[in-house]
């Protein structure tokens, strides 16, 4: 319980992403639940669905991200994604269920996943990927096949880290 008077360290929470949801775990290990009267509290030491809260981005409809390369963007050639440009492309992000988004672009087109990881924007229909937020202004994004998306240094946009680098986090 708290008072709201001063900050303690009681009163911090660590966040764990779990593909588009989070996990709060307190202080001392447990995860936080909401009890079916809507109590919060911290019962668990493993985090289960019981546990597992939805993080929503309010009032986003669009988004521009950039990389340290530059922002995104599309090439020239084919509609594949560029994180290497001067000038941000707009995308536009439909909030959808269980904390996924659609990425797409004006015309109704929307981002799609190549078999090859590289990211256009030729797609019928929409994808889900999840946002994680990593930071005050930056944010890592999780490509439906289950990989963060990647700036590469030569401007390609692709979904094939396993892990979030440095190379993975998109300023906001």
């Amino acid at each position: 319980m708290a008072n709201g008077n001063c900050e303690e360290a009681d009163s911090a929470f660590k966040v764990w992403w779990h593909s588009g949801k989070i996990y709060l775990c307190a202080s001392n290990g447990a995860y936080l639940t909401v009890q079916p009267v809507g109590l919060i509290v911290t019962c668990s030491m493993v985090p289960g669905p019981d546990e597992e809260f939805v993080l929503r981005l309010s009032n986003r409809a669009y988004l521009l991200l950039r990389s340290r390369y530059g922002y995104i963007g599309t090439s020239v050639c084919q509609g594949d994604l560029q994180c290497n440009q001067p000038d941000p492309l707009t995308i536009e992000m439909t909030q959808c269920r269980q904390g996924t988004y659609h990425f797409g672009v004006q015309g109704g087109r929307f981002w799609q996943v190549q078999p090859n990881g590289k990211i256009t924007v030729e797609g019928q229909c929409p994808l889900n990927f999840y946002i994680e937020i990593r930071g005050d202004n930056f944010l890592a994004v999780m490509a439906p096949n289950g990989y963060y998306l990647r700036a590469d240094q030569c401007g390609t946009l692709v979904a094939d880290s396993e892990e979030i680098t440095r190379d993975c986090l998109w300023e906001f």
